[in-house]
C-alpha cells in the first residue's frame, strides 16, 4: 500500500473510532513539515502495536499525558486528569482498534497480517523509531485545541513469516 492511501486509511480509521467509541471528532491538523506534533515533549505517551506477517511494522500513538487522560475520560466516561492504569489501558485499546482497522484494510494487498499486544510507554523526552522502517506515515491530528500523532510504518519482512519447523 502506497504512502498515500496508508495515510489516508490512517486518519479514516481514526476518525471513525474517536467518533464511535470515544463520542469524539478529530481531525487533521496542519503539519509543521517535521511531522511532528507541538505537544508538551517533557509530558508524553505513546502507544505502540506491532505488525507481523510477510510486512512488518508498528502503528503509533503519540500524546500529550494530558490529552490522554481526556482520551480515556471519554472512552471510559470517568474523569482522568493524571497518569494511571485506566489511562494506559484505554489508550491502548484505542490503538488497538485504530489499528486493527489498518491491517485489516492493509490485509486486502499486503496478505495475512498478526497484531500484537499493545505497549504504552509514559514519560519525558524519548524518541521512537522502528529498526525495519525509519519512514513512518505521520497524521497529525486535532482533538479540540489539542494535537497528537498517529503514526505507522510497514515494510516487507526480511525472514519469512512461516519459517519451517525444525524436528
Amino acid at each position: 500500500m502506497d504512502d498515500i492511501r496508508l495515510r489516508s486509511s490512517l486518519l479514516r480509521h481514526s476518525q471513525e473510532v474517536f467518533s464511535t467509541m470515544l463520542g469524539l471528532d478529530v481531525a487533521e491538523a496542519a503539519s509543521n513539515g517535521t511531522g511532528a506534533v507541538a505537544a508538551d515533549q517533557e509530558k508524553r505517551v505513546v502507544a505502540l502495536i506491532g505488525f507481523g506477517g510477510d510486512y512488518v511494522g508498528s502503528g503509533m500513538i503519540n500524546s500529550s499525558q494530558d490529552l490522554a487522560c481526556k482520551m480515556a475520560s471519554a472512552m471510559l466516561m470517568a474523569e482522568y486528569t493524571e497518569m494511571n492504569d485506566d489511562v494506559r489501558d484505554a489508550l491502548g485499546e484505542i490503538s488497538n482498534m485504530v489499528f486493527g482497522n489498518v491491517k485489516t484494510e492493509l490485509e486486502e494487498e499486503l496478505g495475512p497480517l498478526k497484531l500484537s499486544i499493545p505497549t504504552v510507554i509514559v514519560g519525558s523526552s524519548f524518541d521512537v523509531r522502528s529498526a525495519a522502517n525509519p519512514s513512518w506515515v505521520v497524521v497529525p491530528l486535532k482533538l479540540g485545541e489539542d494535537e497528537f500523532e498517529m503514526r505507522v510504518c510497514v515494510a516487507r519482512s526480511t525472514q519469512p513469516a512461516h519459517a519451517p519447523k525444525h524436528a
